[in-house]
C-alpha cells in the first residue's frame, strides 16, 4: 500500500502484519501478541474451507 499512497493519510493503510511488526519494535508486546492472534484467525478462517 505504500507505493500507492504514499503510507497516508496517518494509519489508514496500515496493513496487520505491518502493525504487528511496528508496535513489537516500540515494546508494546501486548498488542503485537493480540494483532498476530487475529492475524492467525484470519489465516485460519480463510485457509480451512479452500482446504476442503
Amino acid at each position: 500500500m505504500f507505493s500507492t499512497t504514499a503510507g497516508g493519510p496517518g494509519a489508514a493503510t496500515t496493513l496487520l502484519n505491518v502493525a504487528v511488526y511496528t508496535q513489537y519494535g516500540q515494546s508494546f508486546f501486548g498488542t503485537a501478541s493480540a494483532l498476530g492472534f487475529v492475524v492467525t484467525l484470519m489465516v485460519i478462517v480463510t485457509a480451512v474451507p479452500l482446504m476442503s
